[in-house]
């Protein structure tokens, strides 16, 4: 697959702490503005299984991770070399508490 050219890998001004946190159990907004995303690391610490959902804010969110389900004491890399656009920012959620992230964006 033919990489896009770098005129559209746009990294806005402000980027988004990689330090590591956690998902709210209340969809929670990560930024306000247009955004562009390239990786997350989700890490489950927890015994039990716990979903995750991303994403962006426009008038009628599209969904760039769907309700996945992440096993207890598991973590993933999702990574997107060309970064993902996310349209007014990016929205998250967990269903319980226990899922830590660093994740590498950047918005408006």
């Amino acid at each position: 697959m033919a990489s896009l050219s770098s005129e559209r890998q746009v990294v806005y001004s402000h980027t988004v702490s990689e330090t590591i946190t956690t998902v709210p159990a209340v969809a929670a907004d990560l930024t306000t503005t247009d955004s562009r995303i390239w990786q997350i690391s989700v890490a489950n610490t927890t015994a039990a299984a716990i979903t995750f959902l991303l994403k962006d804010k426009q008038a009628t969110p599209r969904t760039v991770i769907p309700t996945i389900s992440i096993a207890a004491n598991t973590a993933y890399i999702i990574s997107w070399p060309e970064g993902v656009f996310c349209s007014s920012g990016i929205n998250w959620v967990a269903s319980g508490v226990g899922l830590e992230v660093s994740v590498i964006a950047s918005y408006k």
